[in-house]
């Protein structure tokens, strides 16, 4: 004896017409089909695109949010870049070429 759902499933799929059903064997729908000489088929699988690989440096592949947060990253760059600049710049600056610095390398002198 079929199961209750098997009968209640078959009952349901029974009520669709025919020209929904791909099955070319299925009893409820065979001599429908037959009359008619109409086999509906299952609709072909298209392919799926090829995604092409995402360029990093390519702007254009970016969103909104993307673009914008790439642009504060690289404002964030710059700016430490030119501060980075600017501490080296004094670092380097010893006053060697400063006739009013002291260039000696002694000790202090105490008095």
């Amino acid at each position: 004896m079929p199961d209750i759902r098997t009968l209640i499933a078959a009952a349901k799929h029974a009520e669709k017409p025919y020209t929904l059903c791909t099955n070319d064997h299925c009893p409820a729908h065979r001599a429908a089909k037959e009359n008619s000489g109409f086999f509906p088929q299952k609709p072909a699988k298209k392919p799926k695109p090829k995604k092409k690989p995402v360029d990093p440096f390519d702007d254009r592949s970016l969103t909104v949010a993307e673009a914008i947060q790439r642009a504060r990253e690289k404002d964030e760059k710059e700016e430490e870049a030119s501060w980075a600049g600017e501490v080296a710049a004094t670092e380097k600056y010893d006053g060697e070429d400063d006739p009013n610095v002291n260039n000696t390398k002694s000790a202090p002198v105490f008095w």
